[in-house]
């Protein structure tokens, strides 16, 4: 898909891309006004902030960005984002937000946009034998 812009900044788009409106707004708004994509969002969500895993099963964190406007646009690039387990032992998560179950126990997974660390989440593991 491709975005074209006239001298209003009207966004339109071409192509069988799917593409959304919302989903384009940080991309666009950094492209017209040389800010950040993270200059309106004021807080970070995460899909399923409980998640319950057996021994060896995996499952990717899935992180959405809330808008000072209130929308919701796709999920973020989780390539921007800082992923820690507050216990390994139990829950290891790698550099992409795949969280990988170890041992029975709970792990808490703490998600922060690495260009705004004051932007952050949780998502709480539960491994079961």
């Amino acid at each position: 898909s491709t975005a074209s812009l006239s001298g209003s900044a009207l966004s339109t788009f071409s192509g069988n891309g799917g593409c959304t409106d919302t989903g384009y707004y940080a991309i666009l708004s950094e492209v017209i006004y040389g800010k950040s994509a993270w200059d309106n969002v004021v807080n970070l969500a995460v899909a399923d902030s409980d998640i319950d895993l057996a021994v060896s099963e995996t499952q990717p964190i899935k992180v959405f960005a809330i808008y000072s406007d209130g929308t919701v646009p796709s999920v973020v690039d989780n390539s921007l984002l800082t992923f820690t387990s507050s216990d390994d032992t139990v829950a290891v998560v790698d550099a992409s937000g795949v969280v990988t179950a170890s041992t029975a126990g709970t792990a808490n997974i703490e998600i922060v946009a690495t260009d705004r660390p004051s932007l952050s989440a949780y998502a709480v593991v539960t491994v079961t034998a």
